[in-house]
């Protein structure tokens, strides 16, 4: 169903706020209302599993709202810090399974959590108590994971929209409760454009956020109590998050020589990598991947033995590693390759040569070192 509703949404207008097949695009903040219910129970604010087996992944929920292009958000708060779940953002579901779930946030049961990108851990540990608050927000797309509006992480990874809560429940008594959905510039704790958010954090209605109404550390308070008198005014939150949001703003080169995972199911991963023309770049691969429901077809970084006629580089096997820098064309990369000198700029993306991908399972892992020259 997802499916469905994301193609009918890709098509319509961004200023229009309607439903389709039970989906809405998200307003500037509001509830989740759940769809797709499997062995849950709403009650109140609070989605939880109530049915099915304890620790498995067959419960869950989506929520029916979308954010429908880049700039949104969810937020939700863990009640418990005992139970095992991962809540994030998919772009369409395929039912209750954790993998689904493209960036989420998993918690493991014993007061700890982290992330997992289509049931890859990604890293961004950190422990919690019961009742924090955790967001997932996509800023010049760009997705953020924060715990009570500290960052955990930046995703590597682009984002498909539209983009739906979904919400995978693993222990009996699991639950996420005053989940809510967001459209439009979403920075931490409080937005730009909502002073409503501002008040909430502003309990006594002074027009002012002290340490004591803070939801977050001590660090994130004092970076943005500029004057440093232990008070937060309106003024001080929008300026830091303009300063926060020129920074996103700025390309990113990113880090050569890190280990980058590809999954056999994503079109493009972005590597986080900037190329400049004329650099030198080095390619490592490892990992084997599955193409089929056929367990035998398998393939490593320098592809399987049959061919793929669809596929993006059309001389080179199926299920080979392959590349491409910005809008150019896709090349093949393989287990070892070195570019001595790239043709052109532009951010550096990574994929499979292959011409179907949902029924892909595995991951490449892939260490990329720039040579400046």
């Amino acid at each position: 169903m997802r499916a469905a509703i994301c193609d009918a949404l890709k098509y319509s207008s961004l200023a229009a706020v309607f439903a389709i097949a039970g989906a809405s695009v998200a307003a500037a903040q509001e509830p989740v209302t759940w769809t797709e219910q499997a062995n849950v129970a709403v009650r109140g604010n609070t989605l939880e599993k109530t049915r099915g087996c304890d620790g498995c992944g067959d419960a869950g929920a989506s929520s029916t709202q979308v954010i429908e292009s880049n700039g949104g958000y969810v937020e939700f708060r863990v009640p418990e810090d005992w139970t095992y779940l991962v809540a994030g953002l998919a772009n369409h579901t395929r039912g209750t399974r954790f993998e689904d779930i493209e960036f989420g946030i998993r918690f493991n049961g014993n007061g700890w959590a982290d992330i997992v990108e289509s049931g890859r851990y990604i890293g961004g540990d950190t422990d919690y108590q019961a009742g924090d608050t955790f967001r997932i927000e996509v800023v010049n797309d760009r997705v953020r994971y924060l715990r009570n509006g500290d960052l955990m992480a930046t995703s590597r990874r682009r984002p498909t929209y539209p983009l739906a809560l979904d919400v995978g429940l693993g222990s009996i008594g699991a639950s996420v409760a005053n989940a809510r959905i967001g459209a439009g510039r979403a920075d931490g704790l409080a937005r730009l454009d909502d002073r409503n958010e501002f008040r909430t954090l502003d309990r006594n209605d002074d027009g002012a956020i002290t340490r004591q109404e803070w939801r977050g550390n001590r660090r994130a308070f004092d970076e943005r109590d500029a004057n440093g008198d232990g008070r937060i005014t309106q003024r001080e939150l929008n300026a830091f998050y303009r300063r926060d949001a020129a920074a996103d703003d700025r390309d990113v080169a990113g880090t050569s020589g890190e280990l980058i995972p590809v999954s056999a199911r994503d079109r493009w991963t972005d590597t986080g990598l900037t190329i400049r023309a004329g650099n030198s770049i080095t390619f490592e691969a490892d990992g084997t991947i599955q193409m089929s429901g056929d367990r035998g077809d398998t393939a490593n970084p320098a592809g399987s033995r049959r061919s793929a006629p669809e596929a993006l580089v059309r001389n080179s096997p199926a299920g080979t590693l392959i590349a491409r820098i910005g809008n150019g064309a896709p090349f093949a990369v393989g287990a070892r390759r070195t570019l001595s000198r790239a043709p052109t700029s532009g951010r550096l993306y990574l994929s499979v040569n292959d011409d179907y991908l949902d029924d892909n399972e595995g991951e490449f892992r892939v260490t990329v070192t720039i040579d400046p020259k």
